[in-house]
């Protein structure tokens, strides 16, 4: 995950999980960054499924990660409120997206 000093840890207020259309449930834990000068705004994600528990190992370096998720947001000064709901729903979009692709790779 990149490092940032300007990065928000998610999922801020709320929960980390997202239960997707197929029914699967996951949880994330990433964190969203703000345009810079030197950057473009954007958010980075570990995934896992839902029950999973970390009693010896580390969010970053666990064997059960199921995928490491990331994406643009935009690139306009913002409150960082709003710039963490956008960067939920895109967050909440690419899981869709990859338990979709994880199905079909299954058929």
């Amino acid at each position: 995950m990149r490092k940032r000093p300007d990065a928000t840890n998610l999922p801020g207020p709320g929960s980390n999980s997202y239960t997707c259309e197929s029914g699967a449930k996951y949880k994330y834990f990433g964190s969203f960054f703000p345009h810079s000068t030197d950057e473009d705004s954007g958010w980075e994600i570990y995934l896992y499924h839902y029950d999973k528990v970390f009693p010896y190992d580390s969010v970053s370096d666990s064997p059960d990660l199921l995928a490491k998720l990331s994406g643009p947001l935009l690139n306009i000064s913002m409150d960082r409120e709003l710039l963490r709901q956008l960067a939920v729903n895109a967050i909440e979009a690419a899981i869709e997206t990859w338990d979709q692709a994880k199905g079909q790779a299954k058929e």
